[in-house]
């Protein structure tokens, strides 16, 4: 009877180091436990984006444009009319307001750009806000 007892508690405490294991094995990602509010020190720890920086049109949203927006938003027939390629087009769209709060919408919205693919990184949409507080400089 006390071998069976011992055979018990031996399973019992099997499973309880097992799971206590397995349970410490998450990996947490600051984009998924603190949003995508920043950029990322290496460590896990999210940093504030930098909203001092002055934006060039041609060296900072431009890149950007064309990695996520200008497969659809270019050439002779745009995506709903607007030509992402150049200062007037996106200054007149940033101007109005309505691309940036396209950037903003969440995905599940039908409206969020860009459309089928991963919402931008925070700071880059921060970008867009700080470019147009700034004038929209065609710089």
């Amino acid at each position: 009877m006390q071998n069976s007892s011992l055979v018990g508690f031996n399973q019992l405490l099997v499973v309880a180091v097992t799971s206590w294991l397995l349970l410490g094995c998450y990996y947490d990602r600051a984009d998924h436990l603190y949003g995508q509010g920043g950029t990322s020190d290496g460590g896990g720890v999210v940093l504030p984006c930098d909203t001092t920086l002055v934006v060039s049109f041609a060296g900072d949203l431009l890149p950007i444009l064309d990695t996520h927006c200008n497969n659809c938003h270019s050439a002779t027939a745009p995506d709903g009319g607007l030509d992402l390629t150049s200062h007037a087009g996106v200054s007149q769209s940033g101007n109005v307001g309505s691309l940036v709060s396209r950037l903003r919408l969440p995905m599940s919205d039908v409206g969020s750009m860009p459309r089928n693919g991963m919402p931008l990184p925070e700071c880059n949409i921060v970008l867009f806000e700080l470019w147009i507080a700034q004038g929209a400089p065609n710089n």
